[in-house]
């Protein structure tokens, strides 16, 4: 009887098991995947407003990127908060700086910033033009492992708030200590586990406080695959202590077209100028500049540029990084 039992409950798992996969290919090919400028709706957010234009609420199958504009107007601020998912913002017009702890970073339109996780910060309109910004973020797979949270600083108790002028912890406490992290030496007779643990924790932890966070556009170096230019901006071979997204720029010359190719990782797409046609999994979705496009895993693609004289350019968050740290990094192509 006890095994009788047994036998079902793992039928009933491999049963389940099943059904997920069915329903995920189900559920992608109903996805949405292309939002046009002219049908996102704006909020007002209490210092500018807000189109989201990548969410699951609006149909889309993302479980990896998401992405959304928003904006801050003359001399105002978004509200200073924290997040366990790390983030990268676009800078589409404006100018300002961002608080991030104890630092000061100032950027204009073509800069992206990297906030990484649990880090106080605050954008701040510096001119007389209304900031508008492209927001990118892991909260998706923050939620899908149960770790997402955000607060505003409003929310904490005081010991819980910013203390501006010493850094603070990465830690959920981010008051601030006078005494680092101290030296764990193994005992004797000890395997070395749990003090390796605790010094790869500090290594983390000064790895965070160290990261770049602002890429500036004017330093960014294109690079030619044979068939677009492609701008890394946040990648952590370039200094930044990022582990889930990957995000860069892609310009394809006028008339042209990228390979048709499929990868394992989503990607969020940003139509920053141009006009053109994506062809993904024998379907045709036209796009021009402000509009956005989601990228399911393992969907063919190819892009094309339908502008004989202008190139388009385009903004692309991918969590490639996350992907890759699991095993998983085929990129397949048809040429």
């Amino acid at each position: 009887m006890e095994r009788e039992r047994e036998r079902n409950v793992s039928y009933e798992i491999y049963q389940a098991s099943l059904k997920f996969r069915t329903k995920r290919l189900e559920s992608l090919e109903q996805s949405k995947i292309l939002a046009k400028s002219e049908e996102v709706k704006p909020m007002w957010n209490g210092h500018g407003y807000t189109w989201y234009l990548i969410r699951s609420e609006m149909g889309f199958d993302n479980l990896g990127v998401s992405m959304f504009i928003e904006e801050v107007a003359p001399h105002k601020s978004n509200v200073m908060h924290r997040h366990f998912s790390e983030a990268t913002v676009y800078i589409l017009s404006g100018k300002g700086h961002t608080v991030l702890d104890e630092d000061t970073l100032e950027w204009k339109a073509g800069d992206a910033v990297f906030v990484p996780p649990m880090r106080w910060h605050q954008f701040f309109n510096d001119g007389d033009e209304t900031v508008r910004y492209i927001g990118m973020g892991s909260e998706r797979v923050m939620r899908s492992v149960g770790l997402y949270l955000v607060q505003d600083v409003t929310q904490v108790s005081p010991e819980e708030k910013p203390h501006f002028g010493k850094r603070a912890s990465i830690s959920v406490s981010t008051s601030p200590t006078e005494a680092g992290p101290r030296e764990v030496k193994a005992e004797a007779g000890s395997q070395g586990v749990y003090e390796d643990d605790r010094a790869s924790e500090k290594a983390l932890i000064d790895k965070r406080l160290k990261s770049k966070v602002v890429a500036k556009g004017s330093d960014v170096n294109p690079r030619w695959d044979g068939h677009s230019w492609t701008h890394y901006m946040v990648d952590p071979r370039l200094g930044y202590n990022a582990y889930i997204y990957q995000i860069f720029i892609e310009d394809i010359p006028p008339n042209k077209s990228t390979a048709e190719h499929r990868h394992l990782y989503e990607e969020a797409v940003y139509v920053l100028e141009g006009k053109g046609h994506t062809i993904m999994n024998g379907k045709r979705y036209d796009w021009k500049a402000g509009d956005a496009m989601f990228i399911p895993p393992f969907w063919w693609h190819q892009h094309f540029n339908d502008d004989p004289n202008n190139r388009s350019r385009w903004l692309v968050q991918s969590n490639a990084l996350l992907i890759r740290s699991l095993g998983y990094a085929p990129i397949e192509h048809r040429e």
